[in-house]
């Protein structure tokens, strides 16, 4: 069995000291640059793997970062964790990903989190209230993304929903389009906020030619989709995501045709921009790299410089339409 290779190892190659070697490894500022450059080759070189273990006890650390997630299907969750893992190593974090299969997390699967020892939990599911005062009583910070908490003890950062709506109403008074519906199968605040800045720039539009249908993830909406759809001639749909965009896509398409040709489908999210696997859809767009970074930036000037706790981030991220023909 191979040694593994030690920081006197890569002193020894480079013949510099083993202080030297640790404080590159760490990106101390003590360091030139071009000493980091060269330990950081020289390690690669022998295969050195950080021993993060033994940092930790140092250190009292453990750059354990749980994310929580409530899909595999939706790509939304897809894109945001690649986006947010890519960052999260390029921080120094080890990120965990935790499931939970409700649309609101509950103490009972804060177990990963505290058997790991995170130093923070990054929520992209809504946080029950008996969770946010678990983490905090635990010195846990946390963070939730996409959704707009209430509480004081919660870190937000959020796209700019009300505008996101508004902006998809200005497209629709924009086009020659008789009927409006918005679509959601989300009860949450996010999908009321998108819903509101919808039905607001509507306002001198609405008598009879703006519906709103509503459900919940469990549900089988197709059915009630498609029947308004044909009953009252609608020829413009604004879904909460673009993951149900897709899917009021197919059912339409699958009924008919000539429907589906002259109606116009706008979803929130602007995911096939990350990604060449899903269809393009005109949709409402942010930074999904601003999104994470917010929150991570957050967390990291808080713990390296021993800010309170109790300032909590509340960001919101400005939108943009993208139009697709």
């Amino acid at each position: 069995m191979n040694k593994r290779v030690s920081m006197k190892d890569i002193a020894t190659e480079l013949n510099i000291s083993v202080d030297a070697v640790c404080k590159a490894l760490n990106d101390s500022p003590r360091i030139s640059k071009k000493t980091k450059e060269m330990v950081n080759l020289k390690a690669k070189e022998l295969g050195y793997i950080k021993n993060t273990s033994a940092s930790n006890l140092k250190t009292g650390r453990t750059n354990f970062i749980a994310v929580f997630i409530n899909s595999f299907l939706n790509p939304y969750f897809a894109v945001v964790t690649t986006k947010l893992f890519q960052q999260l190593k390029k921080k120094g974090f080890i990120g965990i990903l935790c499931f939970c299969d409700k649309h609101v997390l509950t103490a009972d699967y804060l177990q990963q989190v505290f058997t790991n020892n995170c130093e923070a939990v990054i929520s992209l599911v809504e946080p029950a209230e008996d969770v946010v005062s678990l983490l905090d009583e635990n010195n846990v910070e946390l963070y939730v993304l996409g959704i707009r908490c209430e509480n004081n003890k919660v870190n937000y950062v959020v796209t700019d929903d009300y505008d996101g709506g508004r902006l998809v109403g200005k497209e629709f008074k924009k086009g020659n389009y008789n009927k409006a519906m918005f679509v959601t199968d989300s009860l949450s605040g996010t999908s009321d906020i998108r819903e509101k800045g919808f039905l607001d720039e509507l306002k001198d539009v609405r008598n009879n030619r703006v519906f709103v249908l509503k459900d919940n993830p469990e549900t089988d909406m197709s059915k009630e989709v498609i029947k308004m759809i044909a009953r009252e001639n609608i020829d413009f749909i604004f879904c909460f995501s673009d993951y149900l965009a897709n899917k009021v896509r197919r059912w339409i398409l699958s009924f008919d045709n000539i429907i589906y040709k002259r109606t116009k489908i706008v979803g929130y999210d602007y995911i096939y921009h990350y990604s060449d696997s899903y269809e393009e859809i005109s949709s409402v767009g942010y930074s999904i790299k601003e999104l994470c970074n917010s929150a991570l930036d957050d967390f990291i000037e808080k713990r390296n410089n021993n800010i309170s706790r109790e300032n909590k981030i509340k960001k919101v991220i400005p939108v943009k339409y993208y139009n697709v023909q």
